[in-house]
């Protein structure tokens, strides 16, 4: 990926947060008007950099997004909440394109239909109050596929223009023939002859198109040509014009406003239509037509134009397979009729199917059946019973193959599909059923375009298969499963054709392995290296939680400050506000907005996190360096007798020392980041979960600028999602629930930061139902997860910690939010993972209270040496409490366990020899007292006797690797002055 494209991604995500943050205020402000100018200046400062690449679908969006924006600030009252959560998924969609731009090293994979549905649905807001656009966006969500297949019409407009009818005869119409498809309303004005000559034109492979373009009004102010574009279409058969002027005096016409809808009929291929509409693709309906659609009879309506024996004589030769005979009975009738009436463009139909030399006779036999059952409509004649396909697929059968081995061995998508309505057949599906039906299939279409020549190509059709088949099993799709087991037979043999033609069948165009296939050779030459993805495409964009996460450390970037004392930044000021796109933008102001104060030019760069991971090695290695100096300066004084020399080396350690103390310090606090990394993200996934459980919750955020390393904030983001939405979920109650409590119908969440010595506090507290201990008792004991004696012995405190155990849940349904038994488990384990601890507080109907203490860093660690059995090991200061000798008349025996009185408190000792197995016992000194080490495991306090006590060090603790990695009783090794390696103990585990 390009620098300049790195930057781009970088500047978006930092864009993208300052946009959701507006996003929540403007929700929460009285006054929206200074809210939605600074929002409109940003979603423009991120539409302009993307005019820097080639991004049609992105630059789509939020230009989109742009112009809702500048009409909010001119008519606020048209802001709610569904515009809110619009913008939210159009911002999601920006997310999700830059995470694919790093994935794929700049390659973006963009899902087109999905901008493209996110701009409609955001410039329906621009249409006024139109409650049938705001609706459509609450319910089905900006990314919604569309249910309809694409031979399904789209609603337009109905014809201005009123059907002429010239028959005089009072006989109702019949309904129409079964499978006749519906006529379109936009080609009923076509004329017979460019109907018969696009008829002509399509195939199964190579439909024809109908284009709707629909240019903006101002679409001249932002450079567009529409008429250019319109005639400049590829493959155009036929096109019109409509104005929405025709009611409007002359003089009150903008020119400067387009007023045009362009409607055309294209052969061209779906992909050279996207292409050449794709800066407009929001304005264009693109519709497949099938060569069914086609088959209209346009012209003046009279419903006793041709006697019946003659239609039926007509109906009697085309099911006979007698096509010159449907000639010439055509050709006779059609010199005594009205040329202008539709039953004369049907005869015209006849006489032009026929001449077709290019179709094959049972494509003309298909074609006519559908021409006599619009012309028997159109006369009012009961419909026709012609043979059903199988059995004309038997007639032109030829000898000694059987249809069914005609369906295995072709690739004609109609010879092994069952005689039932596919449309039909899905239209029995509920909704739901039916929409992950479809979805589904078409994921396995998707599959079936991936590069075949890979070697799991074998292994990933067999899972495609085996997913059809349960699939349509499990909806009792009956009818459907002999033609699957046909094409999947054939597809494992090597022929993928029969498996995707069935895919089209049940959802038209959902796979097209030709693309693949024809690019095989060229795959030969130059194999395709890109990691391609099934992903699916959700209606909201939800799982927001994860759209701010950062990726692995080695693509990570950390602000690094370099402020002078006499340059003080605002307080609130970013570090990124002023990136050069937006010096860029400043000028791009209209007049109409009032002059901003000019910032100050921040000084800040960013820089990639190895570079800082370096330094950090670096600083890690004159630590051991400097540490060996004392031990220098030692061995000259009693082994050489330099006093001298060793006085020097000592003074000379002091100054290496606070050099290398302050170096130390400086390069952690560039790796400091603030609580607000991870906190920024909560505002929106408060609101959004609380939405959608219905209540109202208030978030408060205190300690922001609260500090950590960058690894520790990190390590935050996880558990406090996983607390929060269990207090959303589990705690807070409903607003009629909380009312009957006597309680504010709105809770109260509030998370708190904090700095405590070296140790970073964070607290979280909600004022909900809290935690009832017996209900949690009894809950443990059902899962098996304590025995009865357990039950009745556990304290209230005791019962409150329980919810921590794994696989402890006390909903009664699993959902998206809770219900699994993974939650809090999940938040322990990732809070000891860097040495942190945990408290539960709660009491019922007052709330619950949950405090997590964590080191403010893992890259330098202090611990204590301690000697015992003549070996050197450490203990992280974080635990040890103090270190007292206590002598051996003061230590008792207390139910089979050491124990001592320290401060009133009694204390469990336990030896390190023991714990380790070590042979030696214990050494005591000259006064008779043990070396005992008070630490703190958890939430207990335990008293660890030593031999002797060495005094604390900074050390870079490595991690145990190799085959040591299994040895859970040490966390890990560091290098000391000596040379030696200190092992550092992991007391939860020896204890």
């Amino acid at each position: 990926m390009s620098p300049l494209l790195q930057q781009f991604v970088s500047e978006t995500r930092d864009l993208l947060q300052s946009i959701s943050e507006q996003l929540l205020e403007v929700e929460k402000a009285d006054d929206k008007q200074t809210t939605l100018n600074e929002l409109f200046r940003i979603v423009h400062t991120l539409k302009g950099n993307t005019g820097l690449f080639e991004f049609p679908d992105l630059t789509r969006v939020l230009h989109a997004g742009e112009d809702v924006m500048s009409e909010a600030r001119e008519r606020p009252e048209i802001w709610d909440q569904a515009l809110t959560d619009l913008l939210f998924e159009s911002m999601d969609y920006v997310s999700s394109f830059c995470d694919s731009l790093e994935e794929n090293n700049g390659e973006p994979t963009s899902d087109s239909k999905a901008a493209t549905q996110l701009s409609k649905n955001l410039r329906a807001y621009l249409d006024g109050n139109n409650s049938e656009a705001k609706a459509e966006v609450i319910d089905s969500g900006a990314a919604t596929e569309p249910k309809k297949s694409k031979k399904a019409a789209t609603k337009t407009k109905k014809a201005t223009a009123q059907k002429k009818s010239a028959g005089g005869s009072s006989k109702r119409r019949p309904p129409r023939a079964k499978g006749l498809p519906p006529e379109h309303n936009l080609l009923k004005d076509l004329p017979a002859d460019t109907l018969i000559e696009a008829w002509k034109a399509s195939n199964p492979e190579e439909p024809v198109w109908l284009v709707k373009y629909s240019p903006l009004a101002e679409c001249f102010f932002q450079g567009d040509d529409p008429l250019h574009t319109a005639r400049s279409t590829p493959g155009v058969l036929w096109g019109k014009v409509e104005n929405d002027c025709a009611t409007q005096d002359i003089n009150d016409l903008d020119p400067y406003q387009c007023v045009s809808t362009f409607t055309l009929l294209s052969s061209a291929t779906e992909d050279e239509l996207h292409e050449h509409y794709r800066y407009v693709a929001e304005q264009t309906d693109i519709e497949e037509l099938n060569s069914h659609h086609l088959l209209l009879l346009n012209g003046e309506d009279q419903n006793d134009a041709l006697p019946e024996d003659s239609v039926d004589a007509l109906c009697e030769a085309v099911e006979a397979t007698n096509l010159k005979e449907a000639s010439s009975i055509a050709k006779t009738a059609l010199e005594l009729l009205n040329k202008d009436l539709q039953a004369a463009a049907a005869l015209r139909w006849v006489i032009a199917i026929n001449s077709d030399t290019d179709a094959q006779e049972h494509e003309k036999k298909e074609a006519l059946i559908v021409i006599c059952q619009r012309l028997r409509h159109n006369q009012h004649l009961s419909g026709y019973r012609f043979s059903e396909p199988e059995e004309r697929a038997e007639e032109h059968a030829p000898e000694g193959d059987s249809p069914d081995e005609d369906a295995v061995s072709t690739s004609d998508a109609s010879a092994g599909l069952p005689d039932t309505d596919t449309e039909d057949l899905l239209d029995t599906l509920v909704e739901d059923d039916r929409e992950a039906f479809e979805h589904i299939v078409r994921t396995q279409g998707r599959i079936l375009e991936l590069d075949p020549t890979v070697g799991w190509a074998n292994g990933r059709l067999r899972a495609a298969c085996n997913v059809l088949m349960k699939t349509t099993t499990s909806l009792n799709l009956s009818t459907l499963i002999p033609s699957l087991e046909e094409a999947i037979s054939a597809a494992l043999s090597g022929n993928t054709e029969p498996l995707a033609d069935w895919i089209n069948e049940v959802i038209p165009g959902a796979c097209n392995i030709a693309l693949v296939n024809s690019g095989s050779n060229a795959s030969n030459e130059a194999p395709d290296t890109r990691d391609t993805a099934i992903t699916e495409t959700k209606a909201d964009y939800e799982n927001t939680e994860n759209a701010d996460e950062t990726t692995d450390s080695e693509h990570e970037e950390s602000i690094v400050e370099e402020t002078t004392e006499q340059d003080t930044p605002a307080p609130t000021e970013s570090p990124t506000t002023a990136t050069a796109t937006e010096d860029k933008q400043a000028s791009d102001k209209t007049p109409a907005f009032k002059p901003e104060p000019a910032v100050a030019p921040s000084k800040s760069v960013k820089v990639d996190q190895e570079k800082i991971d370096r330094l950090m090695n670096l600083i890690g290695e004159m630590t051991v360096a400097k540490n060996a100096l004392p031990f220098l300066a030692k061995r000259a004084e009693e082994q050489h007798g330099l006093r001298d020399l060793a006085r020097e080396i000592k003074e000379q350690f002091a100054v290496v020392n606070r050099i290398a103390e302050e170096m130390q310090d400086s390069i952690m606090q560039i790796r400091m980041m603030p609580f607000s990394f991870i906190s920024m993200r909560f505002p929106r996934l408060v609101r959004d979960i609380s939405r959608r459980l219905n209540k109202d919750v208030q978030l408060v955020i205190e300690g922001e600028d609260t500090e950590a390393d960058k690894n520790i904030i990190e390590s935050l983001a996880e558990p406090l999602i996983h607390i929060v939405r269990n207090s959303l979920d589990h705690g807070i109650e409903a607003p009629d629930v909380r009312k009957q409590k006597g309680k504010p119908a709105t809770g109260n969440l509030t998370i708190r930061a904090s700095q405590e010595a070296d140790r970073v506090m964070i607290e979280i507290q909600d004022d909900g139902k809290g935690i009832d201990p017996d209900v949690i008792r009894n809950k443990a004991f059902e899962k098996g997860l304590i025995d009865e004696a357990t039950r009745q012995r556990l304290s209230d405190k005791e019962a409150v910690n329980l919810v921590l155990m794994p696989g402890f849940s006390t909903a009664d349904e699993v959902s998206d939010l809770s219900g699994r038994g993974v939650g809090m488990d999940a938040v322990r384990s990732a809070v000891d993972k860097v040495n942190g601890t945990m408290a539960l507080e709660s009491q019922v109907d007052k709330g619950t209270r949950i405090r997590i203490s964590l080191p403010m860093s893992i890259a330098v660690t202090r611990v204590m040496i301690i000697e015992s059995d003549n070996q050197l090991m450490g203990i992280p200061m974080d635990q040890v409490l103090e270190t007292v000798r206590v002598p051996r008349s003061e230590i008792h025996t207390v139910k089979h366990v050491k124990t001592t009185v320290l401060r009133d408190r009694i204390v469990p000792l336990k030896s390190l020899n023991e714990l380790l197995e070590l042979p030696a016992e214990q050494i005591i000194n000259e006064e008779e007292e043990h070396a005992v080490l008070v630490a703190r495991v958890g939430n207990d306090v335990i008293g660890l006797v030593v031999d002797d006590f060495r005094g604390s060090v900074d050390i870079i603790q490595k991690p145990m690797t190799g085959v040591l990695s299994g040895m859970q009783a040490y966390s890990g090794a560091a290098l000391i002055g000596d040379g030696s390696v200190l092992m550092v103990l992991n007391l939860k585990e020896v204890l």
